[in-house]
């Protein structure tokens, strides 16, 4: 892996997991506006049980990506700091 390689996978370590956060947050907003909009015009057993499963999905993303700082934090910060050596050029 080059050191260019490096540095960008570094920073998508260090970065995707809160952008994951943040975009999971938005989609559960606009979800739940979204189906409470639907239920509130008429029951709809089928609209609750298709946003009951997409928030379980979200959930289940959101908790994941909140596993992933830390360990996006220690793999960002060994790949920006480790440097392979490069040939020297003639």
């Amino acid at each position: 892996m080059t050191n260019k390689q490096k540095n960008l996978w570094g920073i998508l370590s260090l970065i995707l997991p809160v952008s994951t956060i943040v975009v999971v947050l938005i989609a559960y907003g606009i979800v739940n506006f979204t189906f409470s909009a639907i239920s509130a015009s008429g029951t709809s057993d089928l609209a609750s049980t298709v946003g009951s499963l997409i928030n379980l999905i979200l959930g289940l993303v959101g908790i994941l990506a909140i596993i992933g700082i830390p360990v996006g934090l220690i793999v960002g910060i060994i790949l920006l700091v480790t440097k392979k050596p490069e040939p020297p050029q003639e």
